[in-house]
């Protein structure tokens, strides 16, 4: 609404990904409509979208400019989410991405307590027998240096 003439009128912000004319773009929009050069993406979405003479719900459609996203957007979110909501602009930035979270985001593993038994005695006593009656899910390390057919067991 206006806050002069208390008139409804829509506002809008337009963003094309490749250049358009002044004229263009007011023949495309009609002819008789009121249209501006944008000087500034982010100022232009603040003033087409505030509350103080907003009418009813505002619609978006299509997607913000880069530009005019939170500046470093893409640092506080995962590889993973990235790839899954922007994997056109990860196919441009993956590496540069890969690189910062290498070396910023460093993960660190919280590793569950772990419980030691130790069963000590002569061959023949039953040691193998009770670690087997202790833990269902166990790996029995083959002699030599090599743990092959490891697997995450207990």
């Amino acid at each position: 609404m206006c806050p002069t003439t208390g008139r409804l009128h829509y506002q809008g912000f337009l963003y094309f990904p490749n250049p358009r004319s002044f004229d263009q773009v007011r023949r495309e929009m009609g002819g008789l409509t009121h249209v501006e050069v944008c000087r500034d993406i982010t100022t232009s979405i603040k003033y087409c979208t505030k509350e103080e003479t907003r009418v009813g719900t505002p619609c978006e459609d299509g997607r913000k400019p880069e530009c005019a996203r939170e500046k470093g957007w893409w640092q506080k979110i995962s590889i993973a989410a990235l790839w899954e909501e922007e994997p056109e602009w990860m196919l441009k930035h993956h590496s540069a991405v890969t690189a910062y979270h290498k070396q910023f985001k460093k993960v660190t593993f919280a590793r569950p307590t772990s419980q030691v038994i130790v069963l000590w005695g002569p061959p023949g006593t039953g040691k193998s027998h009770t670690a087997r009656s202790i833990c269902d899910n166990y790996y029995i390390k083959p002699t030599g240096q090599w743990w092959d057919g490891y697997f995450g067991q207990d």
